[in-house]
């Protein structure tokens, strides 16, 4: 016997079997139900629903190749669910990979490029290209801009105190003005 054959169910006992073909024919009118309401109508007969209960009652008998067609598609389902989770996988560092050699291209020829073209302006004019030097006061300017953060942080802080006092003066003036 082939092991892709389903196993046979034990049955223990008659009561095992009336068990199982109540259950399975409970769940087919259930599905009838469900698929094909009864009319409203309890004398008036549903053709289309009495031809359906007569087909429930029927078997099939087993089908190997049916059997083996199924079992194929759910294998190629399965490889299929595979190939696609090593792609969710693997995509998107090939991605940032490609994305990053690419970057690194663009970023070596716009270097290229603007060598070439400090060159050729430094042969242009006849100079050599501009050495910059630091700034003799570099210390002194980053003092003046800590202490300017200091005074706009104050401002920053004051600010509303000093437009509470603008607002009630202007509420006091229109009171003096009304009484007079």
């Amino acid at each position: 016997m082939d092991s892709s054959h389903h196993r046979k169910i034990e049955l223990q006992s008659p009561e095992d079997l009336r068990y199982l073909i109540d259950n399975v024919s409970r769940r087919a009118r259930e599905k009838i139900d469900l698929n094909l309401p009864p009319s409203a109508a309890p004398e008036g007969e549903d053709a289309l629903r009495r031809r359906v209960e007569e087909l429930v009652h029927e078997f099939e008998p087993y089908d190997r190749r049916l059997h083996t067609r199924v079992q194929t598609l759910q294998a190629s389902i399965e490889s299929s669910t595979l190939a696609l989770s090593q792609l969710r996988r693997d995509a998107p560092a090939a991605a940032a990979d490609a994305y990053i050699r690419q970057s690194a291209e663009r970023a070596a020829a716009a270097a290229a490029a603007v060598a070439e073209l400090n060159a050729a302006a430094t042969v242009v004019e006849g100079r050599m290209p501009l050495d910059l030097k630091p700034l003799e006061r570099q210390e002194e300017v980053e003092r003046a801009y800590g202490r300017s953060l200091e005074v706009l942080g104050g401002l920053k802080s004051g600010l509303p105190a000093t437009a509470a006092k603008l607002e009630r003066a202007r509420k006091a003036a229109e009171h003096v003005e009304k009484t007079r």
